[in-house]
């Protein structure tokens, strides 16, 4: 991820501001390589628990997951594979 950012600094000069994310392990790794990094990007961590503060991203993979299904089902997969 800190290439990616780098890049689009780089590349673009779009300069990130702030990352908002749940409060996973990764995602306080990469808040602190950043640090490390002194690229200056402040971290949001939503509350635990709470997909209300991440809707639009919660309503979005249950519909991406059931459109998968239909392409998978419409494919020919099997049932045991299109539920991995």
């Amino acid at each position: 991820m800190i290439p990616l950012l780098k890049e689009l600094w780089d590349t673009y000069k779009k300069k990130i501001k702030h990352i908002r994310s749940d409060n996973a392990g990764e995602n306080n790794i990469l808040n602190k390589q950043c640090i490390e990094e002194e690229m200056g990007i402040l971290f949001e961590y939503t509350a635990s628990g709470t997909p209300q503060q991440n809707s639009i991203v919660e309503r979005a993979f249950p519909a991406m997951f059931g459109k998968l299904r239909a392409r998978m089902s419409a494919a020919g997969f099997d049932k045991e594979k299109r539920d991995k």
